[in-house]
């Protein structure tokens, strides 16, 4: 994979995380921003399978799915990264901040996994469930989003040269 590729990618995903951490998870804040009434019709339209009957329940369930299929894609592009520096890159701090984000991913995956198991609300929508969210879980999100970002701006350095990293 040639450097400058590698770098565009990384320095890609350094951005999205930064945004995250500064501004919090767009899902989040597209939820936290949307009209309570707004969000209790498209919440029925999800839970009962039916079609949405106004433009803005339509425009909110697109931006929604495409934020959902960003922040999917951002997640696998960031392991096909890490899992990339830790097999092929050679420097041995490199490839400890690799390890080290990746098991950041695979706790805050694990958190995540008990929280919902533990937190699961019957009969409410994915909306409310986002808005039931404690603070203490949406600044864990955003600091993670931070290591990452600041993660990812160190790797883009070192594989250009600037930090010891030879970029092989």
């Amino acid at each position: 994979m040639s450097v400058l590729f590698l770098s565009i990618v990384v320095w890609s995903l350094a951005l999205y995380s930064l945004r995250v951490a500064l501004a919090g998870d767009p899902l989040c804040v597209s939820v936290y921003r949307a009209d309570e009434g707004l969000l209790k019709r498209v919440g029925r339209v999800v839970m009962e399978g039916m079609e949405p009957a106004a433009d803005d329940e339509i425009q909110f369930l697109r931006r929604f799915t495409r934020l959902g299929v960003l922040e999917l894609l951002a997640s696998l592009v960031e392991l096909v990264i890490l899992l990339y520096v830790v097999t092929q890159i050679k420097t041995p701090w490199l490839v400890w901040l690799a390890w080290g984000l990746l098991f950041k991913n695979f706790a805050l995956l694990l958190l995540n996994w008990l929280y919902l198991r533990r937190q699961r609300l019957p009969d409410t929508s994915i909306f409310e469930q986002l808005l039931a969210l404690p603070r203490w879980y949406l600044w864990l999100d955003r600091a993670a989003a931070f290591a990452s970002g600041a993660g990812f701006i160190l790797i883009i350095l070192a594989l250009n040269g600037y930090l010891g990293g030879d970029g092989k």
